[in-house]
């Protein structure tokens, strides 16, 4: 199945989930996946970013497991993104909020 969005954004952190809730205010829809593991991520910004997915909650963003495992631009003007476990979704916009998914 793939999943149908308006943009696809990379790194579920605070930059992440401020780029939906600016989207979302926008009415377009987003899918957020994992760049990598946030295991060193501070006291402050862990609670930052439990206040940001309660506040993007409004817009309905899909969260999907698995990371960043391929890229490719379509025929059609949109971008396929599939994820470390198999999945595909289909965007116009691909946003990359995280240094580290982009080696």
């Amino acid at each position: 199945m793939v999943i149908t969005t308006d943009i696809c954004i990379v790194g579920a952190g605070t930059a992440g989930l401020f780029a939906v809730l600016e989207a979302g205010a926008s009415k377009m829809h987003c899918c957020i996946l994992e760049a990598e593991s946030c295991a060193d991520e501070d006291i402050k910004e862990k609670a930052l970013s439990d206040y940001l997915k309660v506040a993007v909650s409004e817009f309905n963003p899909f969260f999907t497991d698995g990371f960043l495992q391929d890229l490719i631009k379509t025929d059609h003007n949109t971008y396929l993104v599939t994820t470390s476990n198999g999945r595909e979704i289909a965007c116009k916009h691909v946003i990359f909020t995280a240094m580290e998914s982009l080696f």
